[in-house]
């Protein structure tokens, strides 16, 4: 390392030192001279052309012109790929330069009215005026015979009073809604004394509840279409009445459904194993007294377009419920938190995370957890949060930033290989 630096030190030094002076050629001798005989004229210096007329001429042989084409195609080769790659490194600068300058006015635009105050600062702890009580269940992964009428029954009752006691709550403290998360406990929509238990907690804690469920459109309801089954989030109202509910869109693969399973019939034997859901429709958010909430479940949260057609819809707050037990103790549970904090950012909202194993928190729109349950415990978490209707550039526009940084990456590689392949 240190004999390279010294190399190319001396080598700067050699270039920029001026060149040698060339020894002084004396005159020559003056030819002694008598009186009386004419002095004979100088002869005149010999010229290129008389060295021309003298060294005979030879036409280059056919190797040296071919050394001197494959010399020549090199260089220009050379010259192509540096301008190539001065362009490369102008497009890098300029895709991120604009990323920069999309950022700011995304920030401009949320928190300080599209005018020209921004500065880059750590924005400041955001006002909140409401608290969601979020119930962090536990509820292992059970086979079917495991869950009992008791067991079921026990279950129901721990959550409900959690729910209506929350530990270090005050009673003053009123929290709208309380949410139940995604679980592998069989909570049918339809079950009658599932629907019970959540109308109850719902009166007693003159509340709204959400509440993931196994929803269930039966062939009574829609005598045209066979039983469907979907992964569900219910809203009840503090009356106790089950006036809305979400049904998953985005489905897990050989998770929640089967694909291809009408075109290759053999499919069907997986059934037995794996989740036979239909997907929902609407990307509405639910209304609950006037407030928007957008809910979406699981993995969805990792869908930066699907997540935003809530908030264009009119969502004020997003809440994800979700089951991340099925990653046991790997890092899947962190990944999803970090993928569901960028959609508290991209569109500008409060996202209420609750979890039946964690982690759940309360994510500002700053994609900073302000409070958070610990995990693989029940327990429940008092969430602060507050309503907004602002919507960010990302909300209003979607990926067409994205899409158009591939089109310039797709576009600079085809110049790229059409210059190499001119080259040769």
């Amino acid at each position: 390392m240190g004999a390279a630096a010294f190399l190319l030190v001396a080598l700067v030094q050699a270039q920029a030192a001026p060149p040698a002076a060339a020894p002084e050629q004396q005159p020559p001798a003056p030819v002694p001279q008598t009186e009386g005989q004419p002095q004979p004229a100088p002869e005149p210096p010999p010229s290129s052309q008389d060295f021309d007329l003298l060294t005979p001429q030879k036409a280059p042989d056919e190797a040296t012109v071919a050394r001197q084409q494959e010399m020549t195609r090199l260089l220009s080769r050379r010259r192509t790929m540096l301008q190539l790659h001065q362009l490369g490194g102008y497009a890098t600068l300029a895709t991120v330069t604009a990323a920069v300058v999309l950022g700011q006015i995304n920030y401009l635009d949320k928190y300080a009215g599209g005018g020209d105050t921004g500065r880059w600062i750590t924005p400041p702890r955001l006002p909140t005026d409401r608290t969601a009580l979020l119930v962090q269940e536990n509820i292992p992964i059970l086979q079917a015979a495991d869950w009992t009428k008791d067991y079921f029954e026990g279950t129901l009752r721990d959550l409900t009073w959690i729910s209506l006691n929350p530990p270090g709550s005050s009673e003053t403290q009123h929290v709208d809604p309380i949410i139940w998360p995604e679980s592998p406990a069989p909570f049918y929509s339809g079950d009658p004394d599932f629907r019970q238990a959540v109308s109850n907690l719902a009166r007693e804690a003159h509340a709204w509840v959400i509440t993931g469920s196994i929803g269930v459109r039966n062939a009574s309801q829609s005598p045209e279409r066979e039983t469907h089954v979907y992964n569900s989030a219910a809203l009840i109202s503090p009356s106790g009445d089950w006036v809305s509910r979400y049904d998953k869109v985005h489905l897990v693969p050989f998770g929640e459904y089967v694909p291809f399973k009408n075109v290759l019939p053999f499919m069907d034997m997986l059934t037995k194993e794996v989740g036979d859901f239909q997907r929902g429709r609407s990307r509405a958010p639910l209304e609950a007294d006037g407030s928007k909430i957008g809910v979406f479940i699981c993995y969805e949260s990792i869908f930066p377009d699907e997540v935003r057609q809530f908030v264009a819809n009119g969502a004020q707050v997003l809440v994800n419920i979700s089951n991340d037990g099925w990653y046991g103790d790997s890092g899947a549970y962190a990944q999803h938190l970090s993928q569901t904090r960028m959609r508290a950012i991209e569109n500008g909202r409060w996202l209420l995370s609750d979890t039946n194993t964690g982690v759940t928190a309360s994510i500002d729109p700053y994609g900073r957890i302000v409070a958070r349950a610990e995990r693989k415990v029940r327990t429940v978490l008092e969430a602060p949060y507050a309503l907004t209707s602002v919507t960010t550039f990302y909300t209003r526009h979607g990926d067409w930033f994205a899409y158009l940084c591939a089109i310039i990456f797709v576009g600079a590689r085809l110049t790229r290989f059409t210059f190499q392949r001119k080259a040769k």
